[in-house]
């Protein structure tokens, strides 16, 4: 990486704290960022974890946001119905319903709910059915995701007293089946 590079990224307080390695890894990271299509701002406003900004992408986070206005007039359905949608699926409420502050696929799923409006059911069953839905895939994925890591992962055996290594299944099929990436995990 280039002084200039490092320079600009430091202008930005992009390696504020970070000396020797620690600030080489930032600035390399920053500029492998760049080069995934994350601007400074975005990298900026993820500090101090930036390295996390490709998972967002993945999860949904592209950078574009929607006003709680432009949603109610795309969806037809009211800004107030829209906010305890929001609450219901445990998602952020915009502060000001003009500004950009939603996450674009935060809205485009909060607006799915209209199919249920649509088809008769009552915007507070709505919410209330949304609620329940949020609650019931919370308790799922937190059962998924111990299963799955009691199953690949056991204690001890590194570097530390309390570190989790592979356990055998994770190289065998049911592991595979859990998670395909694993492939490439080593023990």
């Amino acid at each position: 990486m280039s002084a200039t590079h490092e320079d600009d990224f430091a202008q930005y307080g992009l390696l504020d704290g970070l000396e020797g390695n620690s600030r080489q890894e930032r600035t390399d990271l920053i500029a492998w960022l760049h080069a995934q299509g994350f601007t400074t701002d975005q990298i900026r406003l993820a500090a101090p974890t930036p390295l996390l900004l490709p998972t967002s992408r993945v999860l949904g986070d592209e950078g574009r946001y929607i006003s709680l206005r432009e949603l109610s007039t795309e969806t037809g359905m009211d800004p107030e119905l829209l906010t305890r949608l929001l609450d219901a699926a445990g998602l952020p409420r915009p502060e000001d319903p003009c500004n950009a502050e939603l996450l674009r696929a935060d809205g485009d799923a909060i607006a799915r709910a209209r199919h249920f409006i649509d088809m008769g059911v009552n915007p507070d069953e709505t919410v209330a059915i949304l609620r329940a839905l949020t609650a019931g895939i919370g308790q799922a994925t937190e059962m998924m995701r111990d299963f799955v890591l009691n199953m690949l992962l056991v204690p001890g055996g590194g570097a530390r007293s309390n570190s989790l290594t592979p356990s055998k299944s994770s190289h065998d099929e049911r592991g595979q089946t859990c998670y395909p990436r694993l492939a490439n995990f080593s023990s």
